[in-house]
């Protein structure tokens, strides 16, 4: 599986549920193309907000006003983001550092 893929669907799965279980409890009705769009947008805009601390508040709150759910449900994703978001920023760095200095080693001319 490529990293990309990696990155977005397991680091962004559990935004997409938050906001299909956020529109539940403001008894918005969503239709399963609504869900499926609504993890479909969060796996993609996740690909910029993966290796940026804190990034993934700014896309709840793009996706929240896209939803049309009330901006005050933004605290239940900080209360959910603080757990997670640093230890898979520092996963996702430590990766591409690995990542770097395996193909410096490799491409290096001698």
């Amino acid at each position: 599986m490529p990293r990309w893929q990696e990155e977005t669907t397991c680091g962004k799965s559990a935004d997409a549920l938050l906001l299909i279980f956020m529109s539940q409890l403001a008894c918005a009705e969503l239709s399963p193309f609504q869900a499926m769009f609504i993890v479909l947008l969060t796996m993609a805009s996740s690909a910029g907000t993966a290796g940026i601390p804190g990034g993934g508040i700014a896309m709840m709150a793009f996706m929240l006003a896209l939803l049309g759910l009330p901006p005050t449900y933004l605290a239940l994703y900080l209360i959910v983001d603080r757990f997670f978001d640093y230890s898979i920023t520092a996963i996702n760095v430590w990766g591409d550092l690995v990542v770097a200095a395996i193909m410096d080693r490799e491409t290096r001319e001698n």
